[in-house]
């Protein structure tokens, strides 16, 4: 197997994961797909997990995502019912504009190796760089809508808590606690300047979440980011593609940046559908 080396960058998601060679991914790759690597390249794009390029010796080439997990269960459940959900839009309810995820030999999506939980998705090639048509997306997001009473048991619906919360209160509680980052000393004194704002910015999304009640269950599977960076149009059969991944070479991460869970997941309808 060729190795590539990944090109210079300093953002996050484009920097070659520490303790994750490219011979573990092709040994992952192997043992849960049984897809053989002649080449891994690491591609240096998008947000929230890490990518690479795996090509067979017959030419077929794939997409390889690892996400970080090891740190947090909850992100490992959240991008397992992501998946699962995915691989239902397309395969039960017959939704071919959703890239899915491809299926190991065991009938499972992920594969953990180490801290990493890796999925592979078929590799596309793009038609053109031109957005999909507004009408197309709307379509898209209705057709998703409308599947929500045959596999809306596998999405979990938003339970609309913020990520890491506790550890902005603690700083907000001034127990001078701020991690040992290069910035965490100066953000603690940002957030302690701010106190009075964000204290009451929860109470009144707090207010906001509990006023949802049983609402909540009637709301839908959708796509909380169908932009024009987010769809893929496809050379076969040349339509639009919406998906969890970015795929080919598509550089949208579907991840919802708010709250740092997988997109597909239930949500309030608005609009359409």
């Amino acid at each position: 197997m060729r190795k590539w080396s990944a090109l210079p960058t300093m953002a996050t998601m484009r920097t070659r994961p520490e303790h994750l060679t490219d011979e573990a991914i092709a040994a992952v790759v192997m043992a849960h797909w049984s897809i053989a690597a002649n080449t891994l390249e690491y591609v240096p794009i998008g947000f929230g997990s890490h990518h690479w390029v795996l090509i067979e010796r017959t030419g077929r080439r794939w997409f390889v995502t690892g996400d970080a997990v090891a740190d947090s269960s909850q992100r490992l459940s959240g991008l397992t019912a992501a998946l699962n959900t995915t691989y239902a839009l397309r395969h039960d309810c017959g939704l071919k504009f959703v890239v899915a995820p491809q299926a190991g030999i065991d009938g499972t999506l992920l594969s953990i190796t180490g801290r990493y939980a890796m999925a592979v998705y078929p590799y596309l090639d793009r038609l053109s760089d031109a957005t999909a048509d507004p009408q197309q997306i709307i379509s898209m997001i209705i057709a998703l809508h409308a599947t929500t009473p045959d596999i809306g048991v596998l999405t979990p619906i938003d339970d609309l808590r913020i990520r890491d919360r506790p550890t902005l209160e603690a700083v907000l509680a001034d127990t001078g606690i701020h991690g040992d980052g290069p910035y965490a000393a100066a953000f603690a004194d940002l957030v302690r300047r701010y106190r009075t704002k964000i204290c009451e910015s929860f109470t009144w999304y707090d207010a906001m979440a509990a006023s949802l009640g049983e609402e909540q269950q009637r709301w839908v599977i959708t796509h909380g980011e169908p932009k024009a960076d987010n769809t893929l149009i496809t050379a076969s059969p040349g339509v639009a593609r919406l998906g969890h991944r970015p795929a080919g070479s598509s550089g949208a991460r579907y991840l919802d940046d708010r709250i740092g869970r997988p997109l597909l997941r239930r949500h309030r309808p608005r609009g359409p559908g």
